[in-house]
């Protein structure tokens, strides 16, 4: 998983962001093969996105955030 930063100090930050999370819900709503990487973790299949904005990452609950961290590292 990647996360995707923008400067902060961009004046159309906020648009770009709104613009890159459209098409990344567009591309896991439809497109799952291309955005969406397959994770297992204690016998389940679970998937998580390959791209995420940091904007949409830090409306997530920390406890949330970790766990698709070590997923995505293999921590766990």
């Amino acid at each position: 998983m990647k996360i995707i930063q923008l400067d902060e100090k961009n004046p159309y930050a906020f648009n770009l962001y709104e613009s890159l999370d459209a098409i990344l819900n567009f591309g896991y709503e439809y497109l799952p093969i291309i955005f969406m990487e397959t994770v297992f973790y204690e016998g389940q299949e679970l998937e998580l996105p390959k791209w995420i904005t940091k904007k949409w990452f830090n409306s997530i609950d920390e406890v949330t955030q970790q766990f698709m961290l070590d997923l995505n590292s293999g921590a766990i």
